[in-house]
C-alpha cells in the first residue's frame, strides 16, 4: 500500500507540474501512434471480400481507402475527439488543465493568419519542386510511389487515389502539426516543434533515406509555421501538393500509366 500511496503521490505531483493538458496529449499521442501502428491498414479488404468477388485490381483499390481511413481515424478523428475533452475540461479547470487551448480551433483547425503566410508555401513547393523531379527519376522512389498500383492505372484513378489521399495528409498534418503541437506548446513552448518533429521522422524509417532525413526538416518546417499561422492548413495543402507530385512525376518518369 505504501507503494502505491507513492505512486499516486508522485503522479499527483507530476499533474501539478505539467497540468492535465500536456500530460492527456501525450498520453492520447502515444495511444494514436501505437493504434495507427498496429491496426491493420488494409482491414477493409476482408469485409469488402466477404461481399463482391475482388480481382488483383479492386484489391488495391480497396487496401489504397483504407490505408487512407485508418491513418484518418488515428491520427485526425481520435486526437480530434480527445482535443475536444480537453477543451471542455479547459474551460472548467483551467489550472489543472495546464493550458490546454480553450477552443478546438486553437489547436490548428482554425485558418488563422494563414492568408498572410500562404507566399511562404508556394515559395517551399517551388524549392522542393526540384528535388522532387530528382528523387522520381531515382529507381526506390518509382517502386515505392503511388503507394498503390491501382494509380498507375489511368489518370482518373490517379485522381480517385489522390482524394483518399488528402485523408492520410489530413491526420498526419493534424495529428503532428495540430493535436502535439498546439497540445504542448503552452508548456514547453517552441521547443513543442521539435518534439513534434521526432516521432514525425520515426513513420519515415520505411521510407527511402533521403526522405526519411529530409522528414525532419519538413517537419520543422511545417511545425514552425503552423504555430507562426496558427493552422495546419497552409501545411496540409503543401503536404497534400507534394504527395501528388511525387506520385504524378513517379509514373512519368517510370513507366507510365500501365493497361488494365
Amino acid at each position: 500500500m505504501e507503494k502505491l500511496r507513492n505512486l499516486i503521490t508522485a503522479f499527483r505531483d507530476l499533474v501539478k507540474e505539467w497540468g492535465w493538458g500536456p500530460l492527456a496529449v501525450a498520453c492520447a499521442g502515444s495511444a494514436a501512434l501505437i493504434l495507427n501502428n498496429y491496426i491493420p491498414p488494409f482491414w477493409l479488404v476482408g469485409p469488402a471480400a466477404d461481399r463482391v468477388e475482388l480481382d488483383q485490381f479492386a484489391v488495391s483499390a480497396v487496401k489504397g481507402v483504407s490505408f487512407c481511413l485508418v491513418h484518418f481515424g488515428t491520427l485526425f478523428l481520435l486526437p480530434l475527439a480527445v482535443a475536444w475533452l480537453l477543451t471542455l475540461v479547459t474551460r472548467r479547470m483551467t489550472e489543472s488543465a495546464g493550458g490546454f487551448p480553450a477552443r478546438l480551433r486553437d489547436t490548428g483547425l482554425g485558418w488563422g493568419d494563414q492568408t498572410r503566410y500562404l507566399w511562404v508555401f508556394g515559395a517551399a513547393f517551388l524549392i522542393i519542386l526540384p528535388l522532387l523531379v530528382w528523387a522520381a527519376r531515382q529507381e526506390e522512389y518509382q517502386q515505392t510511389y503511388p503507394f498503390f498500383f491501382f494509380a498507375r492505372f489511368g489518370i482518373r484513378y490517379l485522381l480517385l487515389w489522390w482524394l483518399c489521399y488528402g485523408l492520410y495528409y489530413a491526420g498526419v498534418e493534424y495529428f503532428f502539426r495540430g493535436f502535439l503541437l498546439f497540445g504542448l506548446y503552452p508548456k514547453i513552448g517552441s521547443l513543442a516543434v521539435l518534439v513534434a518533429a521526432l516521432p514525425y521522422v520515426m513513420v519515415h524509417f520505411t521510407k527511402p533515406p533521403s526522405e526519411a532525413l529530409g522528414s525532419l526538416f519538413a517537419g520543422i518546417l511545417l511545425g514552425y509555421m503552423a504555430l507562426r499561422s496558427r493552422s495546419i492548413w497552409g501545411g496540409f495543402l503543401l503536404h497534400w501538393l507534394v504527395g501528388m507530385t511525387m506520385d504524378g512525376l513517379s509514373v512519368y518518369f517510370g513507366s507510365g500509366f500501365m493497361s488494365r
